[in-house]
């Protein structure tokens, strides 16, 4: 073949564009590099609690563990990852991350200065005593079969199994807190905590332990053993603990949660987390009252813009990160 001029100066112009596509393909990689690495990071927390958390296999996913997949979907601004950190050392870690956030808090004011809180998103029913058959027949009682609280802490030495860093409804932190003196807390830390502490109290270990039926209910069936039975507490009697989503007291917290609280409506209306709370949380043959509370409660039009911002301490200033 003989090589004209012509032919050169389509082989120049070939080359040149294919230099030029080049160029605009690795721009468009450097520009995308560069999108990613200035897009917001929201680390989430993750602990072994089911059924808060469910890390072995199971046909139904923890409760936090839908939260956060609906809202990291409702939230494709961010990054996500996730750090599994045991409760007892939340505490310690807020500030590590910019932001840290856990979907399982209850809503009220923070027990302390490292977190912020979400507009609820979540309905729990009131906490009740664990105890082993044995023992609930030696608590009083009130003619409807629930626990009175003050009278076991005012007249009793109480064994009370937790897992660390955990606490309850208002109410119920109130009235440990007027007797801690004839309180002796057993506090379980590290992995698998809810789990061993419902371990510990079958074995006697401790008296009682406070916490939701659904988490007895869950253990119960992973375990087969019957022997612990759940009993109401009767100061809690009504009592509506909302959930909702914990983020670091901090600037990037903060915008988190503003988004976080923007997503909510939308995240609570959707299937997956109707069947997830409604196969963990509502009681069965309640299930009405349990939707019509929920919607009057955290739906209303005034309710959400009454939640929107941010609960966090009002005597904290913005923590730099340690």
């Amino acid at each position: 073949m003989t090589w004209t001029l012509s032919h050169c100066r389509l082989i120049y112009r070939v080359s040149a564009l294919v230099a030029f596509v080049c160029v605009v393909v690795v721009n468009v990689a450097v520009v995308n590099d560069a999108i990613a690495d200035d897009t917001p990071v929201i680390t989430w927390v993750k602990n072994d609690a089911p059924p808060f958390y469910v890390t072995a296999p199971a046909l139904t996913a923890g409760i936090g563990d839908t939260l956060q997949a609906l809202y990291e979907q409702a939230l494709p601004q961010y990054q996500h990852t996730t750090l599994n950190v045991p409760l007892g050392r939340l505490e310690h870690t807020w500030q590590t991350y910019q932001p840290l956030c856990f979907a399982t808090m209850i809503h009220g004011e923070p027990i302390n200065d490292g977190y912020q809180l979400s507009r609820p998103n979540l309905l729990y029913m009131p906490h009740g005593i664990i105890t082993t058959e044995a023992h609930a027949d030696t608590l009083p009682l009130n003619e409807r079969g629930q626990v009175k609280l003050t009278q076991l802490l005012s007249e009793h030495t109480v064994k009370l199994g937790q897992s660390k860093g955990r606490s309850y409804s208002p109410r119920i932190d109130q009235l440990l807190e007027q007797y801690r003196d004839n309180l002796h807390i057993e506090v379980r830390a590290g992995s698998a905590e809810t789990f061993g502490v419902l371990t510990m109290l079958e074995h006697g270990r401790f008296d009682v332990m406070i916490e939701y039926e659904f988490v007895l209910n869950d253990y119960v069936e992973r375990t087969h053993k019957t022997g612990l039975r759940f009993l109401p507490i009767a100061e809690s009697e009504g009592d509506h603990i909302w959930g909702a989503i914990g983020c670091t007291n901090s600037p990037a917290g903060e915008a988190a949660l503003a988004a976080i609280n923007a997503a909510t409506s939308e995240v609570v209306q959707h299937r997956r987390y109707r069947r997830n709370v409604g196969h963990w949380l509502v009681p069965v043959g309640q299930e009405i009252a349990y939707w019509e509370e929920f919607q009057r409660s955290l739906m209303s039009p005034s309710q959400i813009a009454a939640q929107s911002q941010p609960l966090t301490n009002t005597n904290q200033d913005y923590n730099e990160t340690e």
